[in-house]
């Protein structure tokens, strides 16, 4: 079959199927681009949902308590007294009788003023006429004219003199009336200001909720330059961490060990308030499963007292005949998120210190720990030798006698703390943030580290993103390489040496405090050997 001319083939389907082609590449960039390029933005709607959920637990215990019957009285009363003030300026003629009265009374004293203040007026001008013809007498010597002048003068004083008093009086009056008029305007006052006092709470609540409704709050992108972090080309720092970590600079999302530190510490209620803004119930609710979790251990001193300072003694390990009720890996990594939130570094977690572990095969499991034989010129390396895989990484199952396993069941049930790492405030946000280093201003990185501009790489260490990684930033030891291993963080106090060297003593660096004075004291040969 002969071939049509090219000028009269038809290219339609070889169009078509171009423009299917590019249409899908568009749809497929797009989405590309704005989701999978963008995973921060579903942490900021989780936060957001986890904070609208926090605001209307928050209402909902503030209505219970707009409801009790005290606070319910209370109201009542204010609202009767509301009421009758209100009537009392804008109801009915009767009511409103003593008040107009009030207000003609200080119209009266009003004009009573003016008039006396006026007629004052009046007299001193008459006085000021006289002294300008007494002074022209004076200066021309006419004696006899000047006593008469003089005397003139004088009467006027006189009068004036009594038409101040009456001003005075005047004054006084008008003053006093005014008083009487506002007596009932401070009543109706006084009376809202408690009606506002009482509903202030959830009123405040509901402003905040307003921010979710319709379409609700928006991921936003978040960045800040860190003028004086300069990265290896000498560009400022760019900040992206809070994308993620979307609760770090604001209150009410703190682990509850820390809410409880600090109210056993007496933090001022303003602090409370600003740092950690929790309801007074959730606090009460953190204490009692703080105590089914955790045993308090004394801190120990700023500074060692003569004499030396012995810590608490650590607890014997658990005999395993003790352990008859077991739970399996699952359940324990519950348990020990729930110390995390609850007992925090200064308390002593019982599903580490009541727990036998067990490996898969059901042998127990034991901590490798550092220790020193009076030889070693590197003991962490030693101790560490060989220890590949974390004692966490093995754990099977952990068993316990009973009452622990249902203690801790039971407070695993009944846990309010549903913030996640990601989303909790910064510990001591108010007095490290807020006071003195605004991230905005000094960003994450310069005490964190890691990449400050990532906002796709959320598993840390796969992407040298943030501080659990101790050898992105710097070469260290073996010791160091080692000890990071074995005591997690990337060294955090050490980092407030970049801008606090020359101090001594930080109160939230005590690790570094200590180290330095021992540096003074000793220098690095005191405790690390040399040959020769």
């Amino acid at each position: 079959m002969p071939r049509k001319p090219l000028e009269l083939q038809s290219l339609k389907w070889p169009f078509v199927g171009l423009a299917v082609l590019l249409a899908f590449s568009s749809i497929w960039a797009v989405y590309d681009e704005v989701v999978p390029r963008r995973p921060w933005k579903n942490f900021q709607r989780e936060f957001f949902q986890l904070e609208e959920a926090h605001l209307k637990a928050d209402r909902e215990r503030a209505r219970k308590r707009l409801a009790a019957p005290e606070t319910k009285q209370e109201l009542d009363a204010a609202q009767a007294e509301l009421k009758a003030a209100s009537d009392a300026i804008s109801g009915n003629p009767e009511q409103r009788r003593e008040y107009e009265a009030a207000v003609k009374a200080e119209e009266a004293a009003r004009i009573r003023e003016e008039e006396a203040k006026l007629y004052l007026g009046f007299d001193k001008s008459e006085q000021d006429a006289v002294y300008y013809v007494l002074r022209e007498a004076r200066h021309e010597e006419h004696e006899s004219q000047e006593r008469k002048l003089q005397a003139r003068y004088d009467e006027w004083q006189r009068k004036i003199d009594e038409k101040t008093r009456l001003y005075n009086e005047a004054i006084a009056a008008h003053k006093a009336a005014t008083e009487g008029r506002l007596k009932f305007i401070q009543r109706r006052d006084a009376a809202q200001a408690k009606i506002e006092a009482i509903e202030k709470p959830i009123r405040e609540i509901d402003k905040r909720l307003e921010a979710f409704s319709g379409l609700g709050k928006l991921p936003q992108m978040e960045q800040y330059w860190i003028e004086d972090l300069k990265n290896s080309w000498g560009a400022p720092t760019v900040d992206r961490c809070q994308n993620c970590h979307v609760g770090i600079n604001k209150g009410g999302y703190s682990a509850p060990w820390e809410v409880l530190e600090a109210k056993k510490a007496n933090l001022p209620e303003a602090d409370m308030r600003a740092q950690f803004a929790v309801d007074p119930e959730m606090a009460d609710a953190y204490q009692k499963i703080h105590e089914a979790v955790c045993e308090d251990v004394p801190r120990p001193p700023d500074a060692v007292p003569i004499g030396g300072y012995q810590p608490p003694a650590e607890p014997s390990p658990m005999d395993p005949a003790q352990a008859s009720e077991c739970r399996p890996r699952a359940v324990w990594e519950k348990w020990m998120e729930l110390a995390e939130a609850y007992c925090g570094p200064d308390a002593r977690w019982f599903a580490k210190a009541k727990t036998v572990l067990k490996d898969a095969k059901g042998a127990v499991l034991v901590e490798q720990r550092p220790e020193w034989k009076g030889i070693a010129r590197n003991p962490a390396l030693e101790a560490m030798e060989g220890e590949e895989e974390p004692l966490e990484e093995k754990v099977a199952q952990a068993c316990s006698d009973k009452e622990t396993v249902a203690a801790l069941e039971e407070a695993v049930k009944t846990d309010p703390f549903d913030v996640k790492p990601v989303f909790r405030t910064h510990p001591h946000r108010w007095e490290l943030l807020a006071k003195a280093h605004n991230p905005e201003t000094f960003g994450c990185t310069t005490c964190h580290g890691g990449q400050g501009v990532q906002t796709k790489g959320v598993r840390h260490r796969a992407f040298r993103h943030g501080e659990d990684d101790h050898d992105w930033n710097d070469p260290l030891t073996d010791e160091v390489k080692v000890m990071g291993r074995k005591y997690k963080g990337a060294f955090m106090q050490s980092k407030c040496n970049k801008c606090h060297t020359q101090e001594l003593t930080l109160a939230r660096a005590p690790l570094l405090s200590k180290g330095k004075k021992l540096f003074i004291d000793v220098g690095c040969w005191g405790c690390h050997p040399i040959e020769g």
